[in-house]
């Protein structure tokens, strides 16, 4: 690695250690938008954060980078995280279905039923592209005992699927 790039990357870890939230943004979506081979952990930290936008942010971009080695960290937020921040779990929902797809829904899906409706018509919507009959199943069944809104019942029907 060059001095240059080196310096560049020391740069950023001490932006995104010590920044204030609007820096840590900024230099979060830099990384992500100009492919900065960048040491992962510290992206990682970002998801424990004290500011929700940094949080979120941070899970947006390790959606796009796509690191498997990412997925624990999120899938410890997503459990320690409380429901009634719908956008971060949202964005947190969305790095792992980018990530690890059908096999990280489903360690988070014993609690399907308590989630925000918003957070369940996603992944009802992403299950459903995967016409996998089980998977969509175990997530439809999931919701028993609750009444669809008018979203979910849209795109149940437009997916074929049936509400049991």
């Amino acid at each position: 690695m060059s001095k240059v790039a080196t310096s560049k990357t020391e740069t950023l870890k001490v932006i995104l250690r010590s920044g204030n939230s609007i820096q840590k943004i900024n230099t979060l979506i830099y990384i992500m938008e100009n492919h900065i081979k960048f040491p992962i952990r510290y992206l990682h930290d970002l998801l424990y954060d004290s500011d929700k936008k940094v949080q979120s942010t941070a899970a947006f971009v390790l959606s796009k980078l796509g690191n498997k080695s990412s997925i624990k960290y999120l899938l410890n937020l997503w459990s320690v995280m409380n429901n009634k921040h719908t956008h971060l779990k949202r964005q947190i929902l969305i790095a792992l279905i980018d990530i690890g797809g059908i096999k990280s829904l489903k360690k988070i899906s014993p609690s399907f039923s308590h989630w925000h409706v918003s957070l369940q018509e996603l992944v009802i919507e992403y299950i459903a592209q995967t016409k996998n009959e089980k998977i969509i199943s175990s997530f439809i069944t999931g919701l028993k005992g609750q009444k669809p809104n008018k979203k979910m019942i849209l795109i149940l029907k437009k997916n074929n699927i049936i509400w049991k």
